[in-house]
């Protein structure tokens, strides 16, 4: 291709097609590995569609994946963490009652916080108002 460069480094180590690198543009894709703010990151540079395609459809690359998960699972002392609980929506069953301070438009929300439960009523999005903690 007129114009191109072709890398020297091959990152699944198979050399039978080496990357091409164009001059100027770049597509990046990010994979996070857990909702949590301590989760690890993969980015993955290609330097153009084909090579993006490339790199995402070679036989390696969820396992890739999946070893770059598990060790970031280790240096945090233990799996991959859950989402913590957003509630979002209308209050429901597992909403407890609404103390007598709640006006009614409020929405029950919990979940944990850097391994802390919170909970509160909380007002529309927008209204100014304050939420009621607890």
């Amino acid at each position: 291709m007129k114009g191109t460069q072709l890398t020297d480094f091959d990152i699944f180590g198979d050399d039978d097609k080496p990357t091409e690198k164009a001059g100027g543009g770049k597509i990046v894709s990010t994979y996070k590995e857990g909702a949590g703010f301590d989760a690890s990151w993969t980015v993955v540079h290609a330097s153009s569609v084909d090579d993006w395609f490339a790199i995402h459809s070679h036989p390696r690359f969820q396992e890739l994946l999946d070893i770059q998960k598990k060790t970031a699972g280790e240096f945090r002392g233990g799996a991959v963490q859950a989402a913590p609980s957003r509630g979002a929506g209308p209050a429901g069953a597992s909403a407890p009652s609404r103390p007598d301070n709640v006006p009614e438009h409020f929405t029950f929300r919990s979940g944990v916080k850097n391994g802390k439960a919170w909970k509160g009523w909380f007002p529309p999005q927008g209204s100014g108002e304050q939420p009621v903690w607890g």
